[in-house]
């Protein structure tokens, strides 16, 4: 590791490597900054296949977890956040999500820095209960208050918290890998032209076949 790399820990994630969402993201930015000279430790579920090992330069910690929807991203975390307090060997600890936010005092509690980074205004997702809802609510106030910082991925966001809680949040939008151009052969065999054409996919929302 170069001299002046940090050693990162990330809190947590379903699996690695899994793909989508923040597991992805994870992902992506641990390799970078693995690449920088940093050392990054990933926390992760072992619901997913996941077992401790190294990943494209990252270490990978697994932890116990209760695999509910209510407990389990919560219950991954608690359990991330007790090894890092054991183990005192994070320069700075990053957590993922206003729900585990909650966590993010403990380390800072200990001298390590702690940031938090928003994925989005949690409570008013449709597949939270009464009960769900009214924790991620409460939770808003321990995503900007309990960490050393705090990120959000969406100018949304940023303002959201930052009109409620009068403090400064920092907006780090989510990148994309560059892709490489290719020739639309494939679509010109289909009688299609680049560029003159919409794709259209059959989602979750659509409760029966569409009609178009």
């Amino acid at each position: 590791m170069a001299e002046s790399g940090m050693k990162i820990a990330f809190l947590a994630v379903k699996g690695i490597p899994i793909g989508g969402g923040i597991e992805k993201l994870t992902e992506e930015i641990g390799i970078r900054l693995v690449k920088k000279g940093h050392e990054v430790v990933v926390y992760a579920s072992r619901d997913y296949g996941t077992t401790d090992c190294t990943y494209n330069g990252m270490q990978i910690r697994t932890v116990p977890s209760v695999n509910t929807k209510s407990f389990h991203k919560l219950s991954i975390c608690f359990n991330a956040t007790l090894d890092v307090l054991k183990k005192r060997d994070a320069d700075i600890v990053h957590v993922h999500a206003i729900g585990p936010s909650l966590f993010s005092i403990f380390p800072r509690m200990v001298g390590i820095p702690t940031v938090v980074q928003t994925h989005g205004i949690e409570w008013q997702r449709d597949k939270w209960g009464f009960a769900g809802r009214t924790f991620l609510k409460l939770s808003d106030y321990t995503a900007v208050y309990f960490p050393n910082a705090t990120t959000a991925v969406s100018k949304v966001q940023k303002q959201y918290f930052e009109e409620k809680y009068g403090c400064t949040v920092g907006y780090i939008p989510t990148g994309v890998n560059r892709v490489e151009y290719r020739s639309p052969d494939k679509i010109r065999k289909l009688g299609l032209e680049k560029d003159r054409y919409i794709l259209l996919r059959q989602g979750w929302w659509l409760k029966k076949d569409p009609i178009f």
